[in-house]
């Protein structure tokens, strides 16, 4: 068994991804939101990569379901959507037995590039400990999909990356095997156990960090850092296109 990182959803391949399991991470902030509102009892998750799709679908699901619309671009909330990209929109009074459309400008498209892996799931720090067992139990190598932004790698997602191969290879040492790791998972991990007892601090002084509190959600940033504060792990089904708890 393996466990590679890769820093930008362009180095996925369908060669790499088959026959494994696929953990994406876009810490700012997709993956924290989609657990987030999950854990807060959202029936499923529709991840669409344009706002246009996002709208089409919405439409056609609102006259079967209660549906929200829900994402961002640039970091902020799409007009005409009823909630942006923050965690704390996604609570249990807005988002319970409803189906969520959601669009961001990194994370949806990180997902959509996953999708020729055996299993795919959500991943940052409030589900570090539950996606990290799912993928040692999964009995398949693991590869963690940063999903960056705008093309370009990102510390925070890097970070995160880092804790799950981090786990994953402390889960493997307790039953007495190896996990083989790359160069890449092996830089992740470095990463993250350099700033593990600053994880705030190292994810305030991120590019996304830094743009969270350029416009004013330096709340969001405590809420990504709560580390295990949800057992949820998310799993996306390419097939029918919708996110749903394991």
């Amino acid at each position: 068994m393996h466990i590679d990182v890769h820093f930008l959803p362009i180095t996925l391949t369908n060669e790499k991804l088959h026959g494994c399991v696929a953990i994406m991470v876009d810490l700012l902030r997709a993956s924290t939101t989609m657990t987030t509102a999950l854990a807060a009892g959202a029936e499923t998750i529709v991840p669409c990569e344009s706002v246009d799709h996002a709208r089409e679908v919405a439409a056609k699901l609102s006259s079967e379901t209660a549906v929200i619309l829900g994402g961002e671009r640039k970091g902020v909330k799409i007009e005409g959507f009823d909630f942006g990209n923050s965690p704390s929109d996604y609570t249990a009074k807005n988002v319970s037995g409803k189906t969520i459309v959601f669009t961001t400008t990194n994370g949806t498209k990180a997902l959509a590039k996953s999708k020729s892996a055996d299993r795919i799931v959500v991943g940052s720090f409030v589900n570090l400990a539950a996606v990290s067992l799912f993928a040692v139990d999964s009995g398949r190598s693991i590869q963690i999909a940063c999903a960056g932004t705008d093309g370009q790698v990102t510390r925070e997602d890097v970070l995160c990356a880092g804790a799950i191969a981090n786990a994953c290879t402390e889960s493997y040492n307790t039953i007495g095997q190896s996990l083989e790791r790359t160069d890449a998972a092996r830089i992740a991990i470095d990463c993250y156990r350099m700033v593990a007892g600053q994880l705030h601090e190292a994810v305030c002084d991120s590019i996304g960090g830094r743009n969270l509190q350029r416009l004013g959600f330096e709340a969001d940033i405590e809420t990504v850092c709560e580390v295990d504060r949800v057992p949820v792990v998310p799993e996306y089904d390419p097939n029918m296109g919708r996110v749903s708890v394991v």
